[in-house]
């Protein structure tokens, strides 16, 4: 049997079967939405893009079986120039998926993956179009030496080759490696079973691909490989399809859909996990599981994992936090009753407070046998900053050590984890978690917000609050860095504005009008069309509400904090920050953030406050500015919302005040 009639009997075979799972994998996503969710769409193309290569090799096939002669020379390089170009979109998309892996486990509360995915597509695409492109323009695609339609033999493409070793078959190794030492210092069976799925699949990528590379480069003075390489090229990438699509089609997403389908009960296939682990301290509290469980049957693996990561990551931060307030009220209070601000030298600021949480500090909190279990290695190094500072903010709200421990306490949190685990952040990828009774948020900032906080904010913050007392600046009670197993964690503890109370919108406004209306409230009209779960914009506000209608003594008493605040502000070239406003019934409330309405509008109560005051007017910043004036030269410079902080203070407060009405 020559090399033309052994493709072809392997593409009939195996190339078929590949082409059938391929199909079953691409209907598979179709039918379930589940497996779509992040970061489904990228194994979707991936899978796309080799179903596209079995499509070329099972059409060779049948044109052969039925005509007799291999595809003209034309048609083999059309052929080639789609097997090239989705040979290299499909390794990219291999790729993009174990850096998405590999960003969730080290940094699993960044949920931003909507920034993350267009760039992944973007890139993914381009560089199999440019090499596609080279090899069109050179006419480098066709008949390789094994006879399959790819790169050309003999011609200068087959180099092109060296990108997978150089680039795709080493960080896939690498990926297998960081996966099982991952596997090893995970406490999560579900990390470890899933990391151990992406691992095999990574294998087999490289397993089936590599010896059609080894074919295209080791090649003699006339463009012949050896026969017995032609052989095995011929019979892995023909086999290709079905190795990477049988992976693909044992996701549990798939196999619990399809045994619905069939009648037969689903069987619980991941055990001791991080999902079990919630339940069974869920039932132990007696905390209702309706609606609360942490993914649906019919997400992906990965999926799967990422929720899993998450939410180990956010019961880790409970019970650190809750160790460190327990830890600081049995310690003796160093703080002076000093009332002289003057007392606070710069050293308190600086101030750096590290110690280290083992597995026997766990029965100082009191958890459930479940959760010990869990944590049986349970290893945190925390870093404290400015803790005196941040205990006399706490102490200026009326908030002890023991208040936080009752609110992060993990126990009463249980719930409040899993239904957070869909939760997507905010701006800059930043995680948010309220705890379960809503006085508290956890936030993770980035190096740069640090740095703001810790170098620009904090002791004119300090000072601000200690003698604006009224301020609506959202108050900042506590900074703290957490290492845990493969994850780092900078967050700080902010107290939440809204008290107790039926909200119907809320609204972040930055006085701004480019870009600053919600897709969700383009068709709203009034404040009845708004929903309370999710965040509105300006546009928004002055469509549906348009004011705030309160007496004239509250009138002149927010105009005149928001002007204290915003000063301080512009001072520190600090910009970006947004009015939270929420809208709901009224409700007896002390808040210094709760504001009555006037009878023009009755119905109504407003919570209002100041947020996201991280963000100095740095160079990214400027070059922004630059860059929308560019695109957007009709709009006005004051209406674009990275400008400098002393003109964003003045927009800022032109907008509160226009929005302002008294009786």
């Amino acid at each position: 049997m020559n090399i033309t009639q052994y493709k072809f009997l392997v593409y009939s075979t195996f190339g078929l079967i590949s082409f059938i799972t391929g199909l079953l994998v691409l209907i598979a996503y179709a039918k379930i939405k589940g497996l779509r969710k992040h970061p489904g769409m990228i194994i979707f193309w991936q899978c796309f893009m080799q179903h596209v290569i079995d499509l070329q090799i099972t059409y060779s096939a049948v044109h052969y079986w039925i005509t007799g002669e291999s595809l003209s020379d034309f048609t083999c390089e059309i052929a080639g120039m789609f097997t090239i170009c989705c040979f290299f979109i499909s390794w990219n998309y291999s790729l993009s998926l174990s850096i998405e892996v590999l960003l969730t486990i080290n940094s699993p509360t960044n949920r931003n993956y909507k920034k993350r995915s267009p760039l992944y597509h973007i890139t993914s695409c381009f560089f199999g179009f440019l090499i596609v492109l080279l090899v069109g323009i050179s006419s480098s695609a066709g008949k390789s030496a094994n006879e399959a339609c790819f790169i050309k033999s003999g011609t200068w493409a087959a180099k092109l080759m060296f990108i997978p070793f150089i680039i795709y078959y080493p960080f896939s190794i690498l990926g297998v490696v960081f996966s099982f030492i991952y596997i090893r210092q995970s406490r999560s069976e579900t990390l470890k079973t899933l990391l151990g799925k992406h691992a095999l699949f990574l294998q087999v990528y490289c397993l089936f691909w590599i010896p059609m590379s080894l074919s295209t480069i080791i090649q003699d003075d006339q463009g012949v490989t050896a026969p017995w390489l032609s052989y095995i090229s011929l019979t892995f990438s023909s086999i290709s399809g079905l190795a990477i699509n049988s992976v693909r089609l044992s996701d549990p997403a798939f196999v619990r859909w399809i045994r619905k389908r069939l009648g037969l009960r689903n069987p619980k296939i991941f055990k001791n996990t991080i999902t079990t682990i919630l339940n069974e301290a869920t039932n132990e509290i007696g905390t209702s599981l309706a609606d609360v469980r942490i993914s649906s049957v019919y997400e992906s693996s990965y999926t799967h994992m990422f929720q899993s990561v998450y939410a180990d990551a956010v019961l880790t931060s409970l019970v650190s936090v809750c160790l460190i307030f327990l830890k600081s009220s049995q310690e003796k209070d160093y703080m002076q009753e000093e009332k002289d601000f003057k007392f606070w030298s710069v050293d308190f600021y600086k101030q750096v407070y590290e110690f280290e949480m083992l597995q026997e500090d766990l029965s100082k909190i009191e958890l459930d046998g479940t959760l010990i279990n869990y944590f049986m290695r349970f290893h945190c190094k925390i870093v404290e900053y400015a803790p005196l500072v941040f205990r006399h903010l706490r102490n200026l709200e009326g908030i002890n050590d023991h208040d936080m421990i009752s609110s992060f306490h993990p126990i009463f949190n249980i719930s409040m984890i899993k239904k957070n685990t869909g939760n997507k952040g905010g701006r800059s990828s930043a995680f948010f978690y309220f705890t379960h009774d809503k006085k508290y948020i956890i936030k993770t900032i980035t190096r740069e917000e640090k740095k703001v906080l810790l170098e620009v904010l904090l002791k004119n913050y300090h000072h601000h609050i200690e003698n604006h007392p009224n301020s609506i600046i959202a108050r900042l009670l506590g900074f703290f860095s957490l290492k845990f197993q493969n994850s780092h964690l900078q967050l700080i503890i902010m107290q939440n504005i809204f008290p107790p109370m039926n909200l119907k919108a809320i609204f972040d406004m930055k006085g701004s009008k480019l870009d600053r209306e919600s897709i969700h409230g383009q068709q709203a009209d009034s404040l009845a069309d708004l929903t309370n779960d999710l965040i509105y914009k300006d546009l928004d506000f002055l469509r549906t509400q348009k004011n705030l209608y309160v007496s004239y003594s509250d009138s002149l008493a927010l105009k005149q904090k928001i002007y204290e605040d915003s000063k301080l502000f512009s001072k520190l070239n600090i910009m970006d920050y947004s009015l939270l406003l929420g809208i709901g019934t009224p409700t007896p409330s002390n808040s210094k953030h709760y504001l009555k309405s006037s009878d023009k509008d009755k119905e109504n109560a407003y919570v209002v406050g100041i947020i996201d005051y991280l963000q100095t007017y740095n160079s990214l910043k400027k070059i922004e500015t630059i860059s929308k004036s560019i695109i957007k030269p009709n709009v006005e410079k004051e209406d674009i919302s990275s400008i400098n902080s002393e003109a964003y203070s003045a927009r800022f407060l032109k907008f509160v005040n226009s929005i302002i009405s008294s009786d």
